[in-house]
């Protein structure tokens, strides 16, 4: 029997239980599949929780522009919502946002500024965060969002992402999760602390981001990682961390596009390469979740264009196999750092609960 789906709202349309499983990259897992709604990745969530918050505390007047930092994903949901909403929308943008979502953006009818000077440690949030403070400091028709310290970002993914994991699978014995500014990670954490100790959350990161006190260097892809160390993070919970350098992430990109007709974005595409560094670590018969935040059309320039890829990356990149990438230790491979394997390694607040796993097997519990 048919079954026809009817929505009062672009935000209802969150296809929360949807998943691929995923074989032939050493280790099998289940892709959540979280680009598969109007805004086009997990960010809508994160927008509906950010706006819905700010109503719900009576923030949001007839006068008020709403003005968020944003790489991208997180810019295109709240301009969609905005549109939607009739609400003025403003958007910080920096020289790595991809043109495709800077002009949906503006399809929407946003507002989008883009900063053009690093921060002190190469990336751009800083500066981004510098131009909207200096925006609320001249026009009080502006509210931040804050997607970095609003505990409403956390919380929107605890509510959705990680309990629709859980109600579909009852147990999970490991799950990977993307960290940008940690909100989805932190979610994922809350939910599964509370519910199911025993998942082992990897956390995966983009070699260059400052989150876990890893050394900054310049990164090229939006989405994952930040020059900024995110308020809202806390290493608690965290079974262990996977760094991945951004030519693995773009050599996984075109690899699964060619071998399984998988068109993924970059931040799917860094989760999916740590699954596969872990692939002798994971035991078998587990259950493995990687979540899938976007996907790849907005990267058709960037990740996907060989021009573009040779310039930043260099040309060996283009055509990796997956062979190639397992016989690559993530140490020698082109635009790499070798990231430290053991706790003590990382600075003390987040060695206390962080297993730092990148290029040598985990240790089985917590570091205390």
């Amino acid at each position: 029997m048919e079954v026809t789906l009817m929505y009062d709202s672009l935000c209802d349309i969150v296809h929360d239980q949807t998943f691929l499983k995923v074989s032939g990259l050493g280790a099998d897992f289940f892709l959540k599949m979280e680009s598969l709604n109007p805004a086009g990745s997990i960010k809508l969530k994160t927008a509906v929780g950010l706006i819905n918050d700010l109503q719900t505390r009576g923030l949001l007047g007839p006068d008020t522009i709403l003005i968020e930092s944003s790489s991208g994903n997180l810019g295109v949901a709240l301009a969609m919502i905005c549109a939607e909403r009739a609400i003025p929308f403003t958007c910080v943008v920096d020289p790595n946002s991809s043109s495709h979502n800077i002009r949906m953006m503006r399809s929407y009818g946003a507002e989008v500024i883009q900063v053009q000077a690093p921060d002190a440690n190469g990336g751009f949030l800083g500066t981004r965060i510098a131009l909207i403070r200096e925006k609320l400091a001249s026009d009080p028709r502006y509210v931040w969002l804050n997607q970095y310290e609003n505990a409403a970002n956390p919380r929107a993914h605890a509510r959705t992402t990680a309990r629709s994991i859980s109600q579909h699978f009852g147990h999970v014995d490991y799950l990977f999760v993307g960290a940008g500014t940690t909100g989805t990670l932190m979610g994922c954490v809350q939910h599964f602390q509370r519910h199911h100790p025993s998942t082992r959350i990897i956390a995966v990161d983009s070699v260059g981001s400052v989150t876990f006190g890893t050394p900054a260097s310049r990164r090229f892809i939006p989405g994952l990682g930040t020059s900024q160390h995110p308020p809202i993070f806390k290493a608690d919970g965290i079974y262990a961390l996977e760094m991945v350098p951004e030519s693995r992430t773009v050599a996984m990109c075109r690899i699964l596009a060619r071998s399984k007709g998988l068109l993924v974005g970059g931040s799917t595409a860094t989760v999916i390469a740590a699954v596969h560094a872990w692939r002798e670590r994971i035991e078998p018969g587990s259950v493995v979740v990687a979540l899938s935040p976007d996907w790849g059309e907005r990267y058709l320039d960037t990740l996907y264009d060989d021009q573009w890829v040779e310039q930043r990356f260099g040309r060996e990149v283009l055509n990796m196999t997956l062979a190639d990438l397992s016989s690559s230790e993530a140490a020698t491979f082109p635009g790499s750092v070798k990231t430290p394997s053991r706790a003590s390694s990382l600075p003390q607040d987040v060695c206390e609960s962080v297993v730092c796993a990148c290029a040598s097997p985990c240790g089985s519990e917590l570091a205390r």
